[in-house]
């Protein structure tokens, strides 16, 4: 830029650009428009099993394998984790809508039915620490490592003890735009039946 030039006048204006208090909505809006899996975080709290839905879950290391959670600091789940010092990461499977609603309803019943766990017999060698709600893609069940807290949140990272497949492999239940909706795999399908070619697909990384 020229010594002297007005750089507000060198500088085009973003278009759409938000900052002060207008960044917090303008934040929650970008991330909703990321698809992401739909989670349940599951935790032993005493004799009883309760959950939280969550998407912001992430993969951290796999030397040695491990995962975080960002957890609300006010949240019953959050003092339940810290208490147990273990928890479950659950993928939720696309039928698994009304298990995502529930376990979402801010100051809701957490509490899980026993019934509602799974008694996959793989799970067998797995401690009661570690509650696996039946019907799940998969599981990561965690040890707590450490929390570290940020904000309104507390970014809790677990070191994964065992891993949890479902044999039947049921497609995930996604999130996007504040919906559930359909995964790439199964939008494929549908566009197959509909004629797309095999060229179109690979351009989606198939």
């Amino acid at each position: 830029m020229p010594p002297g030039a007005d750089r507000a006048a060198v500088i085009p204006e973003r278009v759409g650009a938000v900052t002060g208090a207008a960044a917090r909505p303008a934040t929650r809006d970008f991330f909703s428009r990321c698809a992401a899996t739909v989670n349940l975080i599951t935790v032993r709290d005493g004799n009883v099993a309760s959950g939280m839905t969550a998407t912001s879950v992430c993969s951290l290391s796999l030397d040695p394998p491990s995962a975080l959670i960002c957890v609300n600091r006010e949240a019953r789940t959050r003092a339940a984790i810290a208490a147990a010092e273990s928890f479950v990461i659950s993928v939720l499977s696309q039928d698994q809508e009304e298990v995502a609603n529930l376990f979402s309803r801010p100051g809701g019943n957490k509490t899980i039915p026993e019934t509602l766990l799974s008694d996959d017999p793989v799970l067998d060698g797995i401690g009661p620490e570690f509650p696996v709600l039946d019907g799940v893609a998969g599981a990561l069940m965690c040890r707590l490592q450490c929390a570290v807290d940020f904000g309104s949140h507390s970014i809790m990272i677990g070191l994964v003890e065992a891993v949890y497949k479902n044999e039947a492999d049921p497609q995930p239940l996604v999130y996007h735009d504040r919906r559930y909706v359909s995964t790439v795999a199964n939008l494929g399908i549908a566009w197959l039946q509909d004629g797309l070619d095999a060229s179109s697909i690979s351009a989606l990384g198939w």
